[in-house]
Order: structure tokens, then C-alpha cells, then sequence
């Protein structure tokens, strides 16, 4: 699975640390992941050899690499979403039992949250895919990428160049923040109730912004109905219910231990090499 879309590399988000700093965390806020027999979460790390790191992801924010933000200031920003972590501040990962996904962006981790830590389960292992609703739409939209391009068809279309031209950055047609993409939302839904678009549109955006035309949804309201994580299947979970879940893309806000497992168990056969590496650390924290 290639698409998690959003990268930063992590030597600017995350920090190395010492086993001594490791130990301390995992001793005191970090405690309760180690009272379970098996970590809950991984990811995929590229070229860092340290064995340990921390990360804060809330300080940063997660920018695109290989498509535009829309769909994550839409989720950040929707009233369905508050019980989740912001994506745009959070790390994502994934379950124990995909040990293939976090090795396809690096050198696997165990990720070991803050005590308390909440987190967001996609209703797929991959959040790209994790959209059923989409085929309710007669617009062809199979994933997140091209519900993006969706949104940013339906906004030029009900839009003029000189009403948002400002909003956009100078290096492309990417809006220059959530501020200004919302902005834009406001400027189409208002345009919308011409009925001098209508007449433009194709017969498959007629039928999938009647509610919008006729009045009884916003632009807004229409767009954040479609990502509604209730009816996509998602949900919350704490670190050790997560273990209800089976390859599942997670993500979290939570500061965040992470720990290298070829260095812990780099002799160990292919998924042993996780619990092996665990129960090394964990002894660490017990014996050590």
C-alpha cells in the first residue's frame, strides 16, 4: 500500500533518544503499552538507524507530497469528525497483523503512544480506500485522490477566476490554506442557487448535487456528507482495543515512542521479529 499520501520525512518531526530516555518514558507515561503481551501498532520508517525516537506530531503539520490537502482540512474541520485526531496533526500507521504496509515506507517501528492516547480507524488499510459512500456518487470517484479532484471540479465550475484567484498559492492551483479552500466552498455555494449553472452541468452532477441545487444541503454539508465516518464505517479506539481490529490504517495525535525492531531483533524470521523485539524492550523496562 502506497498511498498514504501525506509525508513529512521523519527526521523533522521525530527526535532520536537514548535507551536511558526510552526506559524513562516507558516506565512512566508511556507505562500501559507494556502491560500487554503484544504491541498494538507500527510504522514504516525511512532511513533512520536510530533504535529510538519520540515524536510530538501535533507540533507539525502533515503537508501533501502527491495530492492536494482538500479531503484532510475537510476532516479536520467537519463537526463528524471531532472525536478523531486531526489528520494533519498525526501520525499514521498501521496494525500489527500488516507488518507488509509498514515495511513498504521503511524500516518497521513499533509505536508505542502516551498513556490515554486516542485513535482513528479506517474502515480499510488504507484511509485512500476507506469510502464506500463514494459509489453512491454517479460522478466516477473510487478514492480519496479523485474525490479531491471532484471537489475541485465542482468549485471551479461554480466559481469565477477573479472571486478566488487570491486564495490560490503562486505555485499551482492549490489553495493557499483550509482557511481559504472553506473560503472557496462559501463562494461556490453561493453561486450554486444561480440557476445560470445549471444548465452546464452533466447529467451525473445534476443527480449528485440535487440536494445542493434545490436548496437542502450546502456545498459544504453535500462534500462532508459523502467522508461521514459513521456511515464509512470508521472509529475511535484506545491503544489496547485497537486489538479488535484486523489491517487497519490508525493514526494519532499522541506523542509517540518509537522503536526500531531490526536493531532489538534482526535475527528473528519475518513477523517474529515485532513480538521479539518487544519482549527485548520490555525487559529492558522491567529488568534493566
Amino acid at each position: 500500500m502506497k498511498s498514504f499520501k501525506f509525508f513529512i520525512k521523519e527526521s523533522t518531526r521525530s527526535k532520536p533518544i537514548d535507551v536511558l530516555d526510552a526506559l524513562k518514558l516507558a516506565r512512566s507515561d508511556f507505562s500501559d503499552a507494556f502491560k500487554l503481551i503484544e504491541p498494538m501498532v507500527l510504522r514504516g520508517v525511512y532511513a533512520q538507524p536510530d533504535t529510538y525516537r519520540f515524536i510530538d506530531p501535533s507540533k507539525f503539520e502533515r503537508t501533501s507530497a502527491n495530492t492536494s490537502n482538500e479531503y484532510t482540512w475537510l476532516t479536520d474541520k467537519a463537526s463528524t469528525w471531532k472525536d478523531y485526531p486531526d489528520r494533519s496533526k498525526s501520525l499514521i500507521c498501521t496494525l500489527k497483523d500488516d507488518i507488509s504496509t509498514a515495511e513498504s515506507f521503511g524500516t518497521v517501528h513499533i509505536v508505542i503512544p502516551k498513556n490515554g492516547a486516542n485513535f482513528g480507524v479506517c474502515s480499510n488499510n488504507d484511509f485512500w480506500f476507506s469510502f464506500p459512500v463514494l459509489k453512491s456518487l454517479k460522478t466516477k470517484v473510487d478514492n480519496m485522490d479523485e474525490f479531491n479532484v471532484f471537489m475541485k471540479n465542482v468549485l471551479m465550475f461554480f466559481t469565477k477566476h477573479e472571486q478566488i484567484s487570491d486564495l490560490f498559492t503562486a505555485y499551482g492551483p492549490r489553495y493557499r490554506d483550509a482557511e481559504s479552500f472553506l473560503k472557496v466552498l462559501e463562494i461556490a455555494n453561493e453561486n450554486v442557487k444561480s440557476d445560470k449553472y445549471e444548465k452546464f452541468l452533466t447529467d451525473d452532477l445534476k443527480h449528485d448535487l440535487a440536494s445542493v441545487i434545490s436548496g437542502k444541503q450546502s456545498l459544504r454539508e453535500f462534500f462532508e456528507s459523502i467522508i461521514d465516518p459513521a456511515k464509512n464505517g470508521f472509529n475511535t479506539s484506545k491503544y489496547a482495543d485497537l486489538k479488535q481490529f484486523s489491517k487497519r490504517e490508525v493514526w494519532t495525535d499522541s506523542d509517540c515512542l518509537l522503536i526500531n525492531i531490526d536493531d532489538l531483533a534482526a535475527h528473528a524470521p519475518g513477523n517474529y521479529r515485532v513480538q521479539e523485539a518487544f519482549e527485548v524492550f520490555k525487559n529492558l523496562v522491567l529488568y534493566r
